[in-house]
């Protein structure tokens, strides 16, 4: 089900949640040619968060500072997944029997052959280890 694990950072995105914010972001961060390979959003009340995987993060973090937002890049989990029923369950009950937390989890079409998820988890190195030991 887990066909491979890769250490990668997401950059975090904070923004006020308003119509408009994401295309603006999408649009200043094609103008400069930085592909996205994984996205999500989230809001509460008035402020909202990006998460995403570029395929150039620096430029990305330059880009969202030259809108005036904030971001940080941190640590995060590709998962690369068969494409059948369970295989995002397999995910979750590893880290849960390695007693590691999912803080977010996200899917993504980062590769046409394969489905992955994009995991934040309590303990990054703990994670690889645990979905690495499961890699079909």
């Amino acid at each position: 089900m887990i066909k491979g694990v890769t250490s990668i950072k997401e950059v975090l995105v904070e923004v006020p949640n308003k119509v408009g914010i994401l295309a603006q972001l999408t649009e200043a961060l094609s103008a400069k040619k930085v592909n996205i390979l994984a996205i999500t959003t989230a809001t509460s009340g008035s402020q909202a968060w990006i998460q995403l995987v570029t395929e150039n993060n620096a430029l990305a973090l330059k880009v969202v500072a030259s809108l005036g937002w904030k971001a940080s890049e941190r640590a995060a989990v590709r998962v690369a997944l068969t494409n059948k029923a369970g295989a995002t369950e397999a995910v979750g009950a590893t880290l849960a029997s390695a007693d590691i937390n999912i803080e977010s989890l996200y899917g993504s079409a980062w590769d046409e052959k394969a489905p992955s998820v994009v995991v934040v988890p309590s303990d990054v190195t703990g994670a690889l280890k645990a979905l690495k030991a499961v890699v079909a």
